[in-house]
């Protein structure tokens, strides 16, 4: 509008003495009216970012039991993978052996062209936030259901859901809230809970759990 105008005008000005200076031209209205709008931004960007990181952790934590399961050949893949990084042998993948394996895969560049950083990507497999990724967050973070036929995704994913369903073979708000531990995680189980129940019955039954595995 008129204001960076007025701006531009002063620092296009071709009499020197009468050219905006630098000084007075960071102090000009126009940048006060930026940064606030700037100021206004920012806070919910940044909130809806930490909501979707915290979103993806809690899907994480339901691969994990996934990767708990895993057995013979399903596992060998991931095993693979894990030894070949787990360059000290010490049966954690650390941030520096996690960066290399970031850099070979190629894990922060998606589809849409946006990338993630490795440091971003290394807290969000790191769910025990012990300072390093565990066999089970590995699994959990690349674990992929394309990678497994038919009859063992089926098979794994059953066991999986045994672990969390009561005796009804049905998973309530109680049992799903259960494999969550993080009190200020509440909500975004709550929200994860209602997204899995697709009927709208108060209950997760493994079609609905399958379903929403193999989507993530």
């Amino acid at each position: 509008g008129n204001t960076v105008v007025s701006l531009v005008r002063g620092l296009l000005e071709v009499d020197p003495w009468q050219r905006t200076k630098l000084e007075a031209a960071l102090k000009h209205q126009w940048f006060r009216l930026a940064n606030e709008q700037e100021q206004q931004v920012e806070l919910p960007a940044s909130a809806a970012l930490h909501d979707r990181a915290r979103n993806h952790m809690l899907e994480i934590d339901l691969l994990n039991l996934v990767g708990n399961v895993l057995q013979g050949e399903s596992i060998e893949y991931y095993s693979k993978i894990w030894k070949k990084y787990d360059i000290n042998g010490n049966g954690r993948l650390e941030q520096p052996e996690f960066k290399r394996m970031y850099d070979d895969f190629q894990l922060g560049r998606s589809e849409d062209g946006s990338t993630v950083s490795a440091d971003e990507i290394f807290f969000l497999a790191d769910v025990s936030r012990k300072g390093w990724i565990t066999f089970s967050e590995f699994v959990g973070l690349m674990f992929n259901p394309d990678l497994l036929s038919d009859c063992d995704r089926t098979q794994y994913f059953k066991q999986a859901f045994q672990c969390i369903a009561g005796v009804d073979h049905k998973i309530s708000m109680e049992e799903f809230c259960a494999v969550f531990n993080a009190e200020d995680q509440k909500e975004m189980v709550k929200n994860l809970f209602m997204a899995m129940d697709l009927n709208g019955n108060g209950l997760i039954e493994y079609q609905e759990f399958a379903a929403h595995l193999e989507k993530l």
